[in-house]
């Protein structure tokens, strides 16, 4: 009975481990493809070795557990067709998910997640091929190593598994009455280990299946939004390998799906809404990647906004001190500064109405040129994450005139608005611009005849190379021919009742203090708090505008210095055109004397006190 209960014991060990034992290499390669990015990540955030490892350590069983699962797939894969074939193409999907999971946490600190599945899809092959053009040098260079390293590892343990593993494997099924006191010895650790993958791999079920019915239950709820936003964002804490990451993102965008939906049923409903018309004329500019640091309105030693400048010289544009955004990517700040989504409240950004809506029904005419979103896509979830003003279930509540197509260049976008929008003398009307600025493939932002700077105005940076400092000039260049965009827009105005607000979405980084360009969503330190939340803001007012409206240049002026979060925006944008309504609160527009200068300013999903961070950069 003995015999035949350890003969029992050894078909089971041995059909629980045939999976590993029949892929060794393919298991370890698994292993390694999914730790290094996890690695590479968590040392990008707090650069301590020993935390890494001690990280890997910690989590170590979902990372088998994932391997195995694929080892059982190939496993079953391949009793239909060749087995070299199936790992082939296991291999080479897996690999593509090693590159880019590390390329996003070399360059980005960050691993796949929604938000990069999400930037992806919104981001257009002139965005892509500018991305690129941006990368530095010296990582390429590790990735391309990593690369071939992971490929060497994979065609020598291949090799070595085939050469020695395959005869142990037969050893594996000698009969137990054959087996001596080292065979037993074998045998005992052969069941140990079965032990502990049953056990890694039924703990991991439980967790998984835990997670799913979440999912499942938060998918079910349309109602409870911001419990289905925390379900999302609390999960991916659990999903530690490059796999639970990408099946994190791929559901999480299927889940924000929904968001248009309920943003719609929002805009249905019906506010009472009372309007004095204080200003008739009103623009809002929103940038695109403006650092404060890089214009000349904040101090900066180049000249990149020589024509707003001679409007400050003018009195005609007040410029913002301590302005911050929210978050640094662009989909996330416009539901912000779109709706009443404030990051110190718990309203999720769907369940709040957009303040366009108000100037519309107050009988303002509004026009949304964009020359990032544009009403030509199906997909429900672009449609929610950066589409949701343009798309027909909302405009038709918030936006009279939208532009018919998107350019190279802002200036185009500017010429069709000229050509299409003609208001008459007694029209109120909300002008809202959307640009490209000065987005990630800096010299691709502005027409070669528009170049101001070259390489050798920034020989004075000796920390940074040549090619560096060619970056640095693109992006001060293509900063420059916003400046001209810009002024084109003032132009339009100038002798009309106007007030233009103008606003960056987000900041950037550019080689201000390290050899680094763009944005991350890496851990929070001072100085990515600095440079990529920090942004420009000015109001710009005619001449008319300052005759008129004398009371609206006495609460600019007197605010110029007041700390001011844009996710606040669309209270400042009621109060300027005399808007009341149930959504407005006074406290939460900058040029209001009821303003709250206390309130915290919080950052991302984390809740990052901004102005707690910064002090420490004194």
């Amino acid at each position: 009975m003995n015999i035949k209960i350890k003969h029992f014991a050894s078909k089971v060990a041995t059909c629980i481990l045939s999976p590993i034992t029949q892929n060794p290499a393919f298991f370890i390669c698994q292993l390694l493809i999914m730790i290094v990015p996890f690695a590479v990540y968590n040392f990008a955030i707090d650069y301590n070795y020993k935390g890494v490892i001690m990280e890997i350590i910690r989590i170590l069983h979902i990372f088998i557990f994932d391997a195995y699962c694929l080892c059982v797939i190939l496993l079953w894969l391949s009793k239909l067709i060749n087995t070299n074939i199936v790992k082939t193409i296991l291999y080479f999907i897996t690999l593509i998910l090693f590159v880019f999971d590390s390329f996003v946490a070399i360059f980005y600190a960050s691993r796949i997640s929604p938000v990069i599945i999400r930037l992806i899809r919104e981001t257009n092959t002139d965005e892509i091929s500018g991305f690129f053009t941006t990368l530095n040098s010296p990582n390429i260079v590790y990735l391309g190593f990593g690369i071939i390293a992971i490929c060497t590892i994979i065609t020598i343990s291949e090799k070595l598994a085939k050469k020695y593993f395959s005869k142990s494997h037969n050893h594996s099924n000698i009969s137990i009455t054959s087996i001596g006191a080292g065979g037993c010895i074998l045998l005992k650790i052969k069941y140990l280990i079965t032990i502990i993958i049953a056990i890694i791999c039924i703990l991991n079920i439980i967790r998984n299946s835990l997670l799913s019915f979440a999912y499942i239950n938060a998918l079910q709820t349309t109602q409870l939004t911001t419990s289905r936003y925390n379900v999302v964002f609390k999960s991916a804490e659990t999903a530690n390998t490059t796999y639970g990451h990408l099946i994190h993102s791929l559901f999480s965008n299927h889940l924000f799906s929904k968001d248009i939906y309920i943003l719609t049923e929002v805009l249905e409903k019906q506010y009472q809404t009372e309007c004095s018309f204080r200003s008739s004329q009103i623009i809002l500019i929103v940038g695109e990647s403006f650092s404060k640091y890089h214009s000349n309105l904040y101090g900066y030693i180049h000249h990149t906004n020589r024509l707003l400048f001679n409007e400050v010289k003018n009195n005609n544009l007040f410029i913002f001190q301590d302005v911050i955004t929210p978050r640094n990517f662009t989909s996330y700040v416009m539901q912000q500064i779109f709706t009443f989504k404030s990051q110190d409240t718990n309203l999720y950004w769907a369940e709040t109405p957009l303040f366009t809506k108000f100037f519309k029904e107050c009988g303002y005419i509004v026009s949304f040129f964009s020359n990032q979103e544009i009403n030509d896509t199906n997909d429900d979830t672009l449609n929610a994450s950066n589409h949701f003003l343009v798309v027909d279930q909302t405009s038709k509540y918030c936006i009279t005139n939208t532009n018919l197509q998107k350019y190279k260049w802002d200036t185009d976008l500017v010429d069709e608005y000229k050509a299409r929008i003609k208001h008459t003398a007694n029209e109120a009307f909300l002008s809202i611009f959307h640009l490209s600025g000065q987005h990630f493939g800096y010299k691709d932002r502005y027409p070669n005849d528009e170049k101001l700077f070259t390489v050798d105005d920034y020989t004075y940076r000796t920390d940074l190379t040549q090619s560096q400092r060619e970056v640095v000039a693109h992006y001060d260049n293509a900063t420059a021919y916003n400046d001209k965009v810009v002024a084109s827009i003032i132009d339009l105005y100038r002798n009309q009742d106007a007030i233009i607000i103008y606003l960056s979405d987000h900041g950037e980084e550019i080689h201000d203090y390290r050899n680094f360009t763009g944005r991350e969503a890496a851990k929070l330190t001072p100085e990515i708090c600095k440079y990529q939340f920090e942004i420009p803001f000015m109001i710009w007012m005619s001449d008319k505008y300052k005759e008129n409206h004398p009371d609206v240049v006495k609460q600019v002026e007197g605010s110029l210095d007041k700390p001011f979060m844009i996710d606040d925006l669309p209270h400042l944008m009621l109060d300027i055109a005399g808007i009341d309504c149930e959504w407005f609160d006074p406290t939460r527009s900058l040029i209001n004397e009821k303003y709250n200068v206390n309130r915290k300013r919080l950052l991302l999903d984390t809740k990052v006190d901004y102005d707690e961070m910064i002090k420490q950069l004194n």
